[in-house]
């Protein structure tokens, strides 16, 4: 039981830290661009599930994980994530690309047709409802009358000589993330795109962590990614392995022990 709840906990850990490191770097991006990524996405329902479709369509689970950070910004919608979940093949994809390449894409593209047609549905009947409950109530912070220096070269140094507890923490956080998939204590235990992947994000998060001025690090990053969201994702993400353990153990549920095992992402 120890095992399986190490397990778990190293795998929800992964997990978040991705989503985490994934809705960092979209926050700053959107901020950088005042608004250009947030305007983009609002040009429609179906321009969010095509979009949603093709992330979760892609080989792995990056593209669907991505899908999930918008949406807990509440920038696209429970369809669009619903499209992305139905879409995603994970990294069978891959399995499937080797074994059956002539087959696989047409299987990839049937699976993105379908979860357009899912997301569809699921705001039809469920949308409304979910927005209202939905995680984020803010959408993405943007502040029109203050432009955010985003890299304030001359004022680096004294960020760090007076670190504040928020650039403090975050960066830590940041640091033993990349410190343990480099390890192989989070993550892969081989070097693979996944690792590479995960250490590309985490140096980026780590970067933008160092360098953003306060206002940022403080209203972006520690109000609103780190307080209101990690905390959740977390937890759901702990819950729902623990349970595919669970059921595997009892024999329900035949892949959950390869879906949830610390190699896999």
């Amino acid at each position: 039981m120890s095992t399986v709840l190490q397990q778990t906990i190293t795998q929800a850990i992964m997990i978040t830290g991705f989503v985490f490191m994934m809705m960092l770097i979209i926050e700053y991006l959107n901020v950088i661009s005042r608004g250009v990524l947030q305007r983009g996405l609002r040009g429609g329902r179906w321009r969010q599930y095509v979009l949603a479709g093709f992330l979760g369509a892609s080989p792995g689970c990056l593209g669907a994980f991505a899908v999930v950070s918008l949406y807990a910004h509440r920038e696209v919608s429970l369809g669009a994530m619903v499209a992305a979940m139905v879409a995603t093949s994970g990294d069978e994809a891959f399995v499937m690309l080797s074994m059956i390449p002539q087959q696989a894409p047409s299987v990839f593209i049937l699976l993105f047709f379908i979860g357009i047609a899912a997301g569809f549905l699921t705001d039809i009947f469920f949308g409304k409802k979910a927005s209202n409950r939905a995680a984020c109530p803010t959408q993405f912070y943007l502040h029109e009358k203050n432009v955010c220096r985003c890299f304030p070269w001359g004022q680096l140094r004294e960020q760090w000589t007076q670190c504040s507890l928020a650039r403090g923490v975050l960066g830590t956080i940041v640091l033993l993330f990349l410190f343990g998939v480099v390890s192989g204590q989070l993550g892969p235990t081989a070097w693979n795109w996944i690792r590479v992947t995960l250490v590309i994000l985490s140096s980026i998060a780590l970067f933008i962590v160092s360098t953003v001025p306060e206002h940022f690090l403080d209203e972006h990053l520690w109000n609103h990614v780190l307080k209101t969201h990690v905390l959740r994702i977390f937890l759901w993400t702990f819950g729902a392995l623990l349970l595919l353990y669970v059921l595997d153990g009892m024999g329900l549920e035949g892949d959950a022990g390869h879906a949830a095992s610390p190699g896999t992402f």
